[in-house]
């Protein structure tokens, strides 16, 4: 009996121990949603069976096809969470959203939970003190409607309202290291010419107000190389508490600061993406109560108004790229994979630098980027349109007309940077963030207090992150041609505007953020896209300032200007055009393919990204390409109409379990090629089938993991959903 007795004390010990520990849980599955705006859908009981079932990520216009007729208004999604006496007696319990377009309000069982505005960062909410003990409904009302005091105000691009990527539920003990709260910084590279850094480890500690008693706390830091080698090990429990009350950003309660200094590190690069990783402890006595990591890098960066960029000690002339991230069908609701593959595509290209145009990025975007040795330009949206003095849309002013206006906008441009700098800071590619891009649209008045604002935003960067430099992008802008460019460490400029500063030699780090683009539709034509840099012929070999940047790489929805958001390289299918063959063959030596021709169709072929183990849980999906084949195999520039059809199992196109491509439509086949990508929340095997007549099918099988079984009565709320969908998409509400 003493022998029972003391293995079940140490059992009870260690899951009182594990309790302690934070627990995080993806959740993108099962959530209802509605297109429209019903306030009593934030209460618990209200009925939303008829609502559509979705999984996440998520947007109000699927599906989108770079139509200018996006809805704006409101949606609601709602999900049910149980909760169990011991999460309510000992844990704390949050929801991490990585991006709501653009307003978002929480509520827990009918209870305002927190309000969130900006749709291109990440935010935790605590839903804790609203949580019942089984049965709670999260609910979340979305508006994606143009607001004169809600950063961004002008957009030329998707406003694609939604909860449109990953949300994960959280569970931690009370005292816990917070969210973004590991922040991991090197010095003394440059000192030493690579041989050893000194790293340094700030870990936020949330603290609530009213504890019963006083934490005894410390964190153990282990480093460890990408081979999982401990390379280094840190240890403190000196707790520093915030006493700064003037400060309403992102406030945390305390800090540990831990430092160590590693020999001889390897040094990341573009060249070689070398990643480290931090696992951060946080003990309570001898108890651990919370882990968090992350990943980093070695590397320093030196920018210079005369000799141009440098990493690591060696000059680089980066030949970067524009981005958007909205993709066919899906608009901006895309998975962590689909963001991974434009990352990887231009990286086969052998570009080396993406500018984020013109929003902040998803952490799975960067974290690519990290490693496939990509230089990340992260920018904020501040961006201008038509600057026009009556303002009632997305087509805007920068900054707001009316002085009344101003502090609310201010407050919520200032909370998203900090946000922007407190999710990507950690990583090795993001060298520079950027205050702003083409503010040249605004009309005059707004210039002396927009310039203002724009030193503000310098200064709040600077403090959050001195390690990195602050950008002004669009320096070009009239209502600053001669000020705005002053204003940041580095000045970037469209096309003709790094000729003006080359021209007025201005006495700062110059960067070309945009050069060139050329409006067309697949296949396009075998060339390199230079732009007004040829008015110049010498410009074009001619290394500007630092580097410079393509407009762009994809094709991207828009809100007006249709025309011109045919520009990519690569469509919005994501299926390269010829230049993108350019590109590559200019960069990396890649000839290209032999260009396929009018021929006499016999079958279709379809290549899958991936066909085994894809995740059924949001973050994951299948890229599939659909060719058109003469008897011999060989690829035609026939464009049938074509029927690609999921069979049998789970899964869904933004269009449901069906789509179909035609030369005349905006789900297009062109040059012989069609594609779409296939998402599912449900493990099985499933198979797709694509038809045209007289042609040869071809069929594809992809399995899906790590999702609840796709079953018959699934199947029939797949029927149903398709039928909600449709009817939302053609009805105002």
């Amino acid at each position: 009996m003493k022998i029972l007795k003391t293995i079940l004390f140490f059992v009870l010990l260690f899951i009182f121990n594990m309790n302690l520990c934070a627990t995080t849980e993806l959740w993108n599955n099962g959530w209802k949603f509605y297109r429209g705006d019903i306030p009593d859908a934030k209460l618990y009981d209200y009925n939303d069976s008829e609502w559509e079932e979705v999984g996440l990520p998520h947007s109000f216009n699927i599906p989108y096809f770079k139509s200018d007729d996006l809805y704006t208004g409101y949606g609601w999604y709602r999900k049910h969470l149980f909760v169990n006496q011991a999460d309510k007696d000992t844990k704390s319990l949050y929801l991490d959203f990585d991006g709501i377009f653009c307003v978002a309000e929480i509520y827990v069982n009918g209870k305002m939970a927190a309000i969130h505005n900006g749709g291109y960062t990440g935010f935790r909410v605590d839903l804790s003190k609203s949580l019942n003990v089984g049965d709670n409904v999260i609910s979340v009302r979305v508006n994606n409607k143009w607001s004169p005091i809600v950063f961004p105000r002008a957009n030329a691009y998707v406003i694609d309202g939604g909860i449109y990527r990953n949300v994960r539920l959280v569970k931690k003990n009370p005292v816990h290291i917070d969210w973004c709260g590991l922040t991991i910084t090197t010095s003394g590279l440059k000192e030493s010419n690579g041989d050893a850094a000194d790293v340094n480890i700030n870990c936020d500690i949330n603290m609530p107000k009213h504890l019963r008693y006083k934490p005894n706390l410390s964190i153990i830091v282990d480093l460890y190389d990408a081979e999982g080698k401990s390379v280094a090990t840190m240890k403190s429990n000196q707790l520093n508490r915030n006493n700064d009350k003037h400060n309403t950003i992102l406030v945390r309660d305390a800090s540990i600061n831990a430092s160590a200094t590693v020999n001889n590190p390897n040094l990341w690069s573009p060249s070689h993406p070398y990643i480290y990783k931090a696992v951060c402890r946080l003990y309570d006595g001898d108890k651990l109560i919370d882990e968090e990591s992350d990943t980093f890098g070695f590397r320093w960066f030196e920018w210079t108004a005369d000799k141009g960029f440098f990493i690591n000690g060696e000059h680089l002339y980066f030949k970067g790229v524009n981005v958007h991230q909205d993709q066919a069908g899906w608009g901006n609701a895309i998975t962590d994979e689909a963001a991974r593959r434009d990352v990887r595509m231009i990286k086969e290209a052998g570009f080396d630098m993406i500018r984020g145009a013109h929003y902040p990025f998803s952490p799975s975007f960067v974290e690519e980027c990290d490693k496939q040795g990509i230089l990340f330009w992260s920018e904020l949206s501040m961006y201008g349109v038509e600057g026009q003095l009556k303002e009632e849309t997305w087509s805007a002013n920068p900054y707001p007309l009316l002085m009344e206006q101003r502090n609310t906008f201010e407050r919520s441009a200032l909370r998203q940077l900090i946000e922007m700098i407190n999710i990507h800071k950690n990583h090795p590619s993001v060298f520079a963030w950027s205050m702003c891009s083409d503010l040249s649209h605004s009309i005059p008045q707004l210039s002396l207090p927009l310039t203002s604002f724009l030193r503000t935003l310098v200064n709040q960067a600077h403090k959050a992150d001195p390690t990195r430099v602050a950008a002004i992008g669009g320096s070009q802008a009239h209502i600053g041609r001669y000020t705005i460019s002053h204003i940041g460490d580095v000045s970037a400029y469209s096309e003709d505007g790094i000729i003006l500063a080359d021209s007025q030699k201005i006495a700062k780090p110059r960067v070309i953020s945009e050069y060139g683009y050329t409006i067309a539709n697949r296949p396009g034509e075998y060339e390199q896209v230079w732009g007004k840099l040829t008015e110049d012929a010498a410009l074009r070999n001619q290394q500007l300032g630092c580097g410079q940047v393509l407009w762009s790489a994809f094709d991207y929805g828009t809100t007006h200007e249709d025309e011109k958001s045919k520009t990519g390289i690569v469509d919005y299918f994501r299926i390269p055009k010829r230049s993108w063959y350019w590109y590559r063959n200019e960069y990396t030596n890649t000839p290209p393919p032999v260009w396929a021709s009018e021929g006499e169709p016999a079958s279709l072929s379809i290549e899958a990204s991936r066909c085994n183990a894809v995740k059924a849980d949001g973050t994951d999906d299948v890229m599939l390409l659909i060719k058109v084949l003469d008897s011999k195999g060989r690829e035609l520039s026939n464009t049938p109409n074509v029927h690609l059809q999921i069979v049998s199992g789970p899964g869904q196109f933004p269009t449901g379990r069906c789509v179909d491509f035609s030369a005349d439509s905006d789900i297009r086949i062109l040059d012989g090629k069609a594609a779409i990508t296939i998402r599912s929340y449900f493990a099985g095997k499933t198979v797709v089938r694509a038809t045209s007549p007289n042609l040869k099918p071809a069929t594809v099988k992809i399995k899906f993991v790590d999702g609840p079984k796709y079953t018959s009565a699934q199947k029939n709320i797949d029927l149903k959903n398709a039928n909600v969908m449709k009817k939302s998409n053609t009805t105002v509400q």
